[in-house]
């Protein structure tokens, strides 16, 4: 049954939390020098045994309709129905301002106007929330990702109406971008267990280079691959040329807004994990985003901002 609440002292121990083989051992954990703990932290997540954080069957199930061109939305509000906290819980997401304020009564009102991809959005939004941004002793830093990678979210369906990029696509890929920093984080709170882990600063450097990476593997685990794995994977690169790179492009242009407005992630009192400005600036020639419409993008950002706080 869903859980609205598995981020407990308890984690290791909820059957959501994550089924990971952890291959790193605590004692190399210690003595580890950055570059060998990030081989170690892939090593882990790419191990036979391993499993992500374990997502609701419905969120699984939406997000296989969602991706069928066959789907009927009646489809998609009947999974959903099924698990009634997290159908409320989205209901109240796509009611709020962000969404233009209309209150949403009933599954298939939201379905039928935000479409099967929009609430398969809005779940996995619910579900990374409550099952893979939480970890014991790093409520901290997982809080500032949650609050980092919504904000992308919405400034990726932005920069992608004004390209080619498909916006539904985009706000997922946003929303996902920095999942494998959860990824990589839950690897360490398994080698210590019960034990209480060091300041996360001891491993940022290594969380921060495999995150890219270790996200791919996560969603390619919940059935997200595609474009949307490749953004994930590679948001902070120089772009490649073609169509499928434009969705990274976008992610990459969103979450250098969302940084530059506040709404960057923090590692105290740190914004940390920016791309560098020269990937910043191909990714918006990538696009076709002239001055003027960095301008506009930065302008629609603020005014999301102001309407995801309300």
């Amino acid at each position: 049954m869903y859980n609205p609440n598995p981020g407990a002292s308890a984690a290791r121990r909820h059957p959501g939390y994550g089924k990971g083989q952890h291959t790193i051992d605590l004692g190399t954990l210690l003595r580890a020098d950055p570059e060998t703990l990030s081989t170690r932290i892939v090593a882990a997540v790419r191990s036979p045994g391993y499993a992500p954080p374990l997502l609701p069957d419905v969120a699984l199930e939406v997000n296989r309709l969602a991706q069928s061109p066959d789907t009927d939305f009646r489809q998609v509000a009947a999974a959903l129905s099924r698990e009634p906290m997290l159908a409320g819980q989205v209901l109240q997401i796509a009611s709020s301002p962000a969404y233009g304020g209309r209150k949403m009564a009933t599954l298939d009102d939201a379905v039928g106007r935000l479409g099967t991809n929009g609430i398969r959005n809005l779940v996995m939004q619910v579900v990374l929330d409550l099952r893979v941004f939480r970890a014991p002793h790093f409520s901290d830093l997982l809080k500032s990702v949650r609050g980092h990678a919504v904000a992308t979210a919405h400034v990726a369906h932005a920069v992608a109406r004004r390209t080619s990029v498909d916006p539904n696509q985009a706000f997922l890929a946003g929303l996902m971008h920095e999942v494998g920093i959860a990824g990589a984080v839950h690897v360490i709170v398994e080698a210590f267990g019960r034990r209480t882990p060091p300041d996360v600063r001891q491993f940022w450097s290594s969380i921060s280079d495999v995150h890219g990476e270790v996200g791919g593997v996560m969603a390619a685990h919940w059935g997200i691959a595609g474009r949307v794995a490749l953004a994930i994977e590679g948001h902070h690169d120089r772009p490649n040329k073609g169509q499928p790179a434009l969705l990274t492009s976008a992610v990459t242009v969103a979450c250098h807004i969302a940084s530059q407005l506040g709404r960057g992630m923090r590692l105290g009192d740190d914004v940390v994990d920016r791309s560098p400005v020269d990937v910043v600036r191909a990714a918006g020639v990538h696009l076709g985003l002239n001055a003027d419409a960095m301008r506009a993008l930065f302008a629609e950002a603020g005014a999301l901002f102001e309407l995801l706080d309300d």
